[in-house]
């Protein structure tokens, strides 16, 4: 069904769902991208599952954009940048509505796009080993992959704050301790403490479960979106900045990088002075 994704279904009505590109830490692709949206509109209708997991193949979760995505991006017509910025306000809408309970096994890094999806989760629970964060800032890009909306919903403006404007990860027990996860377990029990919570949840009362989950994420979908939908176009505008060449260049440089609007700043500054 999908090239990206893996999906196994037992018969206690828990399938799980994989990210699976580890041979790029399962970092989001186009093809990712579109199959991520389209199994959000897929699963509420499959009556014979009760929860869902998501995890990662590998050693990561999912290490957020893929640098070709945002290269594409970069280089795409205006239309098109807009279409794919919309995309991502529609993942996280259908991911906050399906109807189904969703665990997320973080059982490596996710970051970016990846902590977005693990943290809109109903239940998080994270590896030991793992690390959360979103480290747009570092490419010179504006977050806008739902992580502005999801983070300080979890953790409050002032921390979220802290993590997104730095782009610094977030280790494990930190993440438990600030509320940013719902527990840790050892690396090696993540998926198993996942599924079997899934598990319990899918042979409870179906309707009763996924009503109550309905009342609870309705104002937070609501605000998401909206939030998703300016920091999406933010993320656009940013896209095509020369601070984004530079941190893509340090990127694949392994260097620390000089950004052309600090630099610029300075300048002015020496100007006045």
């Amino acid at each position: 069904m999908f090239s990206t994704l893996s999906m196994e279904t037992a018969s206690d009505g828990v399938m799980t769902l994989t990210f699976d590109r580890p041979e790029r830490a399962n970092a989001v692709n186009s093809a990712m991208h579109n199959e991520i949206l389209a199994f959000l509109r897929w699963i509420p209708e499959q009556r014979d599952i009760g929860a869902v997991v998501i995890t990662g193949s590998g050693r990561f979760f999912c290490a957020g954009g893929d640098t070709e995505l945002i290269q594409q991006t970069r280089d795409a017509d205006p239309w098109s940048t807009a279409r794919a910025m919309g995309d991502v306000s529609k993942i996280v809408r259908e991911f906050l509505e399906v109807p189904q309970p969703v665990i997320a096994a973080v059982n490596g890094a996710a970051v970016g796009l990846g902590a977005t999806l693990a943290l809109l989760s109903d239940v998080v629970i994270m590896a030991d080993t793992a690390t959360m964060s979103d480290p747009h800032v570092r490419m010179g890009i504006a977050a806008g992959d739902g992580g502005t909306a999801i983070w300080p919903a979890l953790i409050g403006p002032a921390r979220a704050k802290e993590f997104l404007l730095t782009g610094d990860p977030v280790d494990a027990s930190t993440a438990e301790r600030i509320g940013l996860v719902n527990r840790v377990v050892p690396t090696a029990s993540v998926l198993a403490e996942a599924r079997s919570l899934a598990a319990r949840l899918s042979a409870g009362p179906r309707q009763a479960i996924a009503y109550t989950k309905r009342a609870i994420n309705a104002a937070q979908a609501r605000d998401a979106v909206l939030n998703v939908m300016l920091s999406a176009s933010l993320e656009a505008q940013t896209m095509k900045e020369p601070d984004v060449v530079e941190g893509m260049a340090a990127f694949h440089e392994r260097r620390a990088p000089e950004w052309p609007s600090a630099a610029a700043t300075v300048a002015v500054n020496s100007v006045i002075s």
